[in-house]
């Protein structure tokens, strides 16, 4: 059991000055308050206890006590080892300045962030200026002052909203428990009444919280209830949460809250609220069969859409549907009252995806008028990657011949999703059989040869316990440790020649397959590299939908992007499935899947001298051609040509058009 560097020094502190120490000194030497010290103490105590030793003592005039044996027994050398400190990082720093903000009861000096944070003094007061410049976007504000020390200035509720993101990358994203504890001088009986009571909401409500946020939210509970027993209450909350008043949930959080004697309606809503927004890894039933009517409905509207703008047919579209049920269900009710819970994954995902990610913005507007608010950049990209995800699943022709691998990671189904994506990418000699949270694990019965876990697992196969969101370097060293695993026979033989093989792949030491580098090579591409004059037709005579179609495509056929039976795809699509191929008023984006006989990226456009109907549900004026061979290299090209098209000068033009240069001048 590790007791953290802060803790070590103080009993190293106590153990070399048995025979005279007091509270007092201690307080003095490490910076501490009185209640500092003991729960310090305290965190020395439980480690002694683990150990088999007696517990060390505060005399009432202030002496600490020692057991004889903790001085002569105890290795101090090899538990300085095992305690190394801290070293956190900018933004580590800045969520922890936070916390001790929203959550201290006493006045805060420059003294007690140096203390907490282990850095100078100029670090601190630079860490206080950025936190200062970012706070005016929560409502809140930076003060200070001589009696009262560093305090925070705003509503109640906007306290609480920086709360839950502080708790949310503190827990979730750092791995940080125990200061959050420390900080907030929570006990292990406290956060086990928490966890007791979250799990009694679950069973009410029938439905599991993802592993990370039963966690988080004992936390949260604990400070929330704290706030509220000490007059914290909220002062304000937005009109939309009274309707939380009426539903089911309401009912169930304020009955299994009753003994918190909470007379305010309001708390008892934001709390049910909070619930109703908290990531889930299941749900039982559907309680409400109107509201998942009306979400459904709004994800298959956002599935066709983006269909329409990538140019991607989804082939299961009843899978992706529920997964984004699944998600948007509680995602909806976090964009409905500001509650962003969980990781903030935007910074790892957007520099790989931003062209998918800005479709998916172009697309969602159906659940954006289902929330009654714009989809923030946060809460968005977990749709993206759902999509993503989904629509770059691979294919599984060697299952048989490879080992099994399962994954578990307690970060909600998104993120699972996503890694179990990366990790197919990142291993395809290996069979990835299941993703799963820690609990559906501990009762898996099915055979696998190997894990990888975002946690420390039992089990006697071998075990990778990995970061959800792995870096770059990350990715290298896991390749390289499971490749090794391999080569020297520390895995199971079953399938081991084609993971080998699958080594000889790997170019110049990155972590990417060599399909995928290839690919990469190519570099983003855009309208002007792909779009020329020859894919460009401008016909002074009508056509019918379906020669205009294959007249669109000849260019596409000419250059070898496509070949014939795509272009009898695209018309058997549009007739068959009756996709809404319109992108803009009048302009028909007529494609088919990456397989229907697709070479390369080509776009090509064809314009009429008057507006036609296709197949009885469209109209056209202009015919765009798109195929691709994947779902990704023609996204930034797609991306700036319906920027074009959302311009109605520049639609207008395009219309107008009497020669390919008039299309071509808008790139």
């Amino acid at each position: 059991m590790k007791i953290g560097k802060r803790y070590f020094l103080i009993l190293k502190e106590i153990v070399e000055n048995s025979d005279n120490i007091t509270g007092k000194e201690l307080e003095s030497k490490f910076h501490l308050t009185r209640k500092q010290l003991s729960y310090g103490i305290g965190k020395i105590n439980d480690y002694l206890e683990s150990c088999g030793y007696a517990e060390i003592t505060r005399a009432s005039n202030g002496k600490i006590n020692v057991p004889k044996e903790v001085v002569t027994e105890i290795d101090l050398a090899e538990l300085e080892r095992e305690n190394q400190e801290i070293c956190f990082s900018k933004e580590e720093r800045i969520d922890i300045l936070h916390l001790m903000l929203l959550t201290s009861k006493e006045e805060l000096s420059l003294q007690h962030f140096i203390s907490e944070l282990k850095v100078s003094k100029n670090t601190v007061l630079a860490d206080l200026k950025k936190l200062d410049h970012a706070l005016p976007q929560n409502q809140l504000g930076l003060s200070y002052g001589r009696q009262d020390g560093y305090t925070l200035s705003g509503s109640e509720y906007a306290k609480r909203q920086l709360l839950i993101t502080t708790l949310g990358n503190i827990i979730i994203q750092y791995k940080h428990a125990p200061i959050v504890a420390e900080i907030c001088g929570l006990g292990k009986a406290e956060l086990t009444e928490m966890r007791g009571l979250l799990t009694n909401i679950e069973e009410a409500l029938g439905i599991r919280f993802v592993g990370e946020m039963l966690e988080a939210n004992s936390y949260l509970f604990a400070i929330l209830f704290r706030r509220i027993q000490e007059g914290l209450t909220l002062d304000e909350v937005p009109e939309d949460l009274h309707l939380v008043g009426e539903t089911w949930e309401y009912d169930v959080v304020k009955g299994l809250t009753e003994n918190r004697q909470i007379g305010s309606e309001d708390e008892i809503m934001y709390l049910t609220a909070y619930i109703q927004g908290t990531k889930l890894e299941s749900a039982r039933w559907v309680r409400d069969a109107v509201n998942e009517f009306r979400l459904r409905r709004a994800v298959r509207e956002t599935i066709g859409n983006y269909e329409k703008f990538t140019g991607i047919t989804i082939s299961d579209k009843d899978e992706l549907e529920n997964l984004l049920v699944h998600h948007c269900g509680p995602a909806l009710y976090r964009i409905r009252y500001d509650f962003h819970i969980g990781l903030d994954i935007t910074k790892y995902v957007l520099p790989a995806y931003q062209s998918f990610h800005e479709l998916v913005r172009k697309s969602a507007g159906p659940l954006e008028a289902l929330a009654g608010n714009k989809i923030p950049e946060k809460e968005l990209v977990y749709i993206t990657l759902i999509i993503v995800s989904f629509t770059m699943k691979e294919g599984m022709s060697v299952e048989d011949l490879r080992p099994r691998a399962i994954v578990v990671c307690q970060n909600g189904i998104t993120v699972s999703r996503v890694l179990l994506s990366l990790l197919k990418e990142l291993f395809p000699g290996i069979r990835f059989v299941k993703c799963m949270s820690a609990g559906q694990f501990a009762g898996y019965q099915e055979p696998y040869e190997m894990v990888f876990s975002t946690i420390a697992l039992p089990t006697g196969q071998k075990l990778y316990v990995i970061d959800p969101l792995m870096d770059e370097k990350q990715r290298k060293n896991l390749r390289e440790k499971v490749l090794k695993d391999f080569q020297d026979g520390n895995v199971a033989d079953l399938g081991r020649d084609e993971v080998i093989k699958m080594a000889n792949g790997f170019v110049d030491g990155t972590m990417y397959p060599a399909s995928h580098s290839q690919k990469q090579e190519h570099g983003k591409l855009h309208l002007k590299d792909i779009l020329k004059s020859k894919h460009i037709r401008v016909m002074k005579e009508p056509l019918e939908w379906q020669e205009a179609v294959e007249f669109a495509a000849v260019p596409l056929l000419y250059d070898h992007s496509i070949q014939i039976r795509y272009v009898k795809a695209v018309i058997d699509n549009i007739i068959t499935n009756r996709p809404y191929l319109g992108i803009a008023d009048g302009v028909v984006v007529a494609h088919a899947g990456v397989n229907d006989g697709v070479n390369d990226v080509g776009i090509s456009i064809m314009v009429l001298p008057e507006t036609i109907p296709v197949f009885d549900y469209l109209e056209a004026k202009v015919i765009i051609v798109l195929a691709t061979p994947d779902y990704e290299r023609h996204l930034t090209a797609l991306n700036e040509l319906i920027l074009i098209l959302e311009d109605d000068k520049k639609l207008g033009k395009i219309k107008d058009a009497k020669k390919p240069e008039d299309i071509l001048g808008l790139l």
